[in-house]
């Protein structure tokens, strides 16, 4: 029998489709045709789209049924790239079929690896848990943040999310050591849990000081992600209280969406658009196909761009990010970092499209062992975080400088609420 659960949710997929279609044919493929978001679409092209998204509706509805921290991840991650990816592949009839058929069969088995792999757990002494070194790791990133901001911003305060690429231009030509642009980035994600661990243990003065930290750490860089973070970790901690949260990204979502085509229909702007959906759906959507343009006629990287750089050379002398971004519009200055597909194709190509949903699914599976028995409305930001991680950078990278490591091992430290974790 049905759930009705589960025909709310197809129902829901449905509409996010019809959405997201409107919205890349009648905004994004108009205003930023430039940027080789191409509207070509055929009856095969739309047919295929639709057929794929009913096809693997069973695996996604499970993922969105159920709680958890790795299917909350997913959940987002489905939301804001398989179906955008579904979107454009049906949008554009000049993708090539090889390239159609691997991201198909990527997402294909990495939603079957996800309903089939269980959470990863280590057990660790409870000792650990009472030596407060939760207080120890904060206290450490957060002179690591005072230190920085002091010697090359002179402790910058900067308000505004728009006129931030003079700052941005600036922070790529800061020298700090290796070490501290490390702790810098575990700062990013870890912080911001940091932030509500001590609301929930209601020191006040302590949550008070990492919020102040974590907006100079947006001032050295005006990284955006770092606000955010920063924002949706204490609406996160007040209002959403469960890890079952396909219902509340849904609504988010499709809220978001529907105001986007609101505004495009009645005062015929794109804000709203611009802002979401173009930035956090399409230019990730996008790259992966500029990735599978240029590799699949190119030399792989095998990773040596990554943990292998030490003991070989890449054949490309320019980061790959930045590569990609002139292969696709022509800006040397343009980073094109992805995660997921591309990174799977880029590093290994054919054989990376059968192993890296697995290596994937590993890491959230690893996250979501080490969240196993914490107060579920401290996980939120967790969620989101690594959600937009997982998006962005090559597994690699969200494994040492991405943070995976040092946030899997303060997740480990949280007092739990089931003392049999």
């Amino acid at each position: 029998m049905i759930k009705k659960k589960a025909i709310w949710y197809f129902l829901g997929l449905i509409l996010f489709k019809i959405l997201t279609d409107l919205i890349y044919q009648q905004i994004i493929s108009v205003l930023f045709e430039y940027q080789n978001f191409e509207y070509s679409p055929s009856s095969f092209t739309s047919l295929l789209a639709w057929s794929v998204l009913l096809a693997y509706s069973p695996l996604i509805i499970k993922i969105l049924n159920n709680k958890g921290l790795a299917n909350s991840i997913v959940s987002v991650l489905i939301l804001v790239s398989f179906i955008p990816t579904l979107t454009m592949i049906g949008s554009n009839s000049n993708y090539p079929t090889g390239y159609v058929i691997l991201i198909l069969l990527y997402w294909l088995l990495f939603l079957i690896a996800i309903n089939a792999i269980p959470k990863i757990r280590f057990r660790i002494p409870q000792f650990l848990r009472k030596l407060n070194l939760i207080s120890f790791i904060l206290a450490i990133l957060s002179l690591n943040v005072l230190y920085v901001s002091w010697k090359y911003t002179g402790f910058r305060l900067h308000f505004g999310l728009f006129n931030v690429y003079d700052i941005r231009a600036e922070a790529r030509l800061y020298n700090f050591s290796a070490f501290n642009g490390y702790l810098l980035t575990f700062a990013d994600n870890i912080l911001p849990l940091g932030l509500v661990y001590m609301l929930d243990k209601k020191k006040w003065m302590s949550a008070i000081v990492l919020f102040l930290v974590i907006y100079l750490n947006f001032s050295i860089t005006a990284t955006k992600q770092i606000f955010f973070l920063l924002l949706l970790a204490i609406i996160g901690y007040y209002f959403i209280t469960s890890l079952r949260l396909s219902k509340y990204i849904f609504l988010g979502f499709l809220v978001l969406m529907t105001a986007g085509i609101i505004e495009y229909l009645i005062f015929d702007s794109y804000l709203i658009s611009i802002l979401s959906t173009y930035r956090v759906f399409f230019i990730p959507s996008k790259l992966h196909f500029v990735y599978y343009d240029f590799f699949s006629v190119n030399e792989l990287d095998y990773f040596r761009q990554s943990f292998l750089k030490f003991i070989t050379n890449s054949p490309y002398k320019e980061n790959i990010g930045f590569l990609m971004g002139y292969h696709d519009i022509g800006d040397i200055t343009a980073r094109a970092n992805n995660g997921l597909f591309s990174d799977a194709y880029f590093n290994m190509g054919l054989l990376g499209v059968f192993i890296f949903p697995f290596i994937v699914t590993f890491l959230i599976k690893l996250i979501e062992g080490a969240s196993h028995g914490i107060n579920e409305r401290l996980l939120f930001i967790v969620v989101v975080s690594y959600s937009f991680v997982f998006l962005g950078l090559p597994f690699s990278t969200i494994l040492f400088s991405g943070g995976l490591i040092p946030l899997t091992l303060f997740l480990y430290l949280i007092p739990r609420e089931q003392t049999s974790s």
